[in-house]
């Protein structure tokens, strides 16, 4: 049976924490530690566990894997709908890498042929205790959210109200823009030459990107757009592609239509065609145009600003994809994360 000292030694306690010395030693030193008071508070994956469980109370704008989390990586069994978010955390987060290999090691060891004594267990699970604790403080009590100073009081209400309801604004769209939209993208999911984008909607862009879907056997399109007195507005060229982008800038807050045309084996065809409605859209007005690039521009929070406008102008879509541009530590605050949630549930 190998050496016992009167007190382990730093390298000991870490063979015992992992289990990877001799069965004759760990029994030895089981035997030490059961009597041992001052070995026992020297364990190398109790210490770890501990001094990651107090530095997490002070990290009031931070948030951690949760404990449930922890263990699933620990044992390998991380659901497939959590796997990217969690690793992508673990890739930037030291503290609960540790804690994953702290909790991977004491786990190891104790499902080994040797077996944890009773005080070794019991000071293992006080202090998974004590961090499944801390995180569940963490993860109830969220962190208080300072909306920007610069920002006007009219906007600050706004958003305010915005999340204490939990939700976006809902606006309607003009009655000039609700046209039958199902119809046109119908007839496109089932494989028909029809309009797919911008339909029934208002753009932020001046410059907008025009999409549809392709006609069996054509060679080539065209777009025509239109304005609110069925004015030529502007003409693409012939082109290959199903995707063409306005090369000069449409009048804000003007309403436009547009139309695709295709060319096979010499005739054309046009969509869409009556009874079918117009795919009619908007340019976003300047005023909101700009206040939306103000809110961008007023820090790590104007995306929220600018969802909230957005929404507002009755742009919902536009509005939940800005709030996934806002940085992923904002994104976990409490009355954020309520709204994201509401925003993807939205058809």
């Amino acid at each position: 049976m190998g050496r016992v000292s009167e007190h382990l030694t730093a390298n000991e306690l870490e063979q015992y924490a992992r289990g990877s010395a001799a069965p004759e030693l760990l029994l030895s030193w089981d035997d030490h530690l059961a009597g041992c008071g001052t070995c026992r508070s020297r364990m190398p994956a109790m210490d770890a566990l501990a001094r990651w469980a107090a530095g997490l109370a002070g990290e009031e704008h931070e948030r951690h894997l949760t404990y449930e989390q922890i263990s699933q990586t620990a044992e390998k069994r991380i659901p497939e709908d959590e796997v990217f978010e969690i690793r992508s955390h673990l890739n930037g987060c030291q503290a609960c890498r540790d804690e994953v290999a702290d909790l991977s090691r004491l786990r190891h060891g104790m499902t080994r042929g040797w077996q944890r004594p009773w005080w070794a267990v019991a000071a293992a699970a006080s202090v998974v205790a004590l961090v499944a604790g801390v995180w569940y403080w963490r993860g109830t009590a969220a962190p208080a959210l300072s909306l920007p100073e610069s920002w006007s009081r009219e906007d600050r209400a706004d958003v305010e109200s915005v999340l204490r309801a939990g939700r976006l604004p809902e606006r309607a769209l003009p009655a000039d823009l609700a046209v039958r939209r199902s119809i046109l993208l119908g007839a496109a999911e089932s494989g028909f030459f029809a309009p797919l984008s911008p339909i029934s909607e208002i753009v932020e862009t001046d410059h907008p990107c025009f999409k549809w879907q392709p006609l069996s056997g054509a060679k080539a399109y065209m777009v025509e757009v239109y304005d609110s007195d069925f004015r030529l507005a502007i003409r693409s060229p012939w082109v290959t592609q199903t995707a063409w982008t306005a090369p000069q800038p449409l009048e804000r807050g003007q309403r436009y239509s547009w139309q695709i045309s295709a060319l096979r084996e010499g005739a054309t065809f046009t969509a869409p065609q009556p009874p079918a409605p117009e795919a009619r859209f908007r340019v976003l007005d300047r005023a909101k145009e700009e206040a939306i690039a103000r809110a961008r521009a007023s820090g790590s929070l104007g995306h929220l600003l600018a969802a909230v406008l957005l929404a507002e102008a009755g742009m919902q879509p536009d509005a939940a994809a800005e709030l996934t541009r806002l940085p992923a530590k904002a994104r976990r605050i409490a009355q954020i994360e309520k709204l994201v949630a509401s925003s993807r549930s939205r058809p």
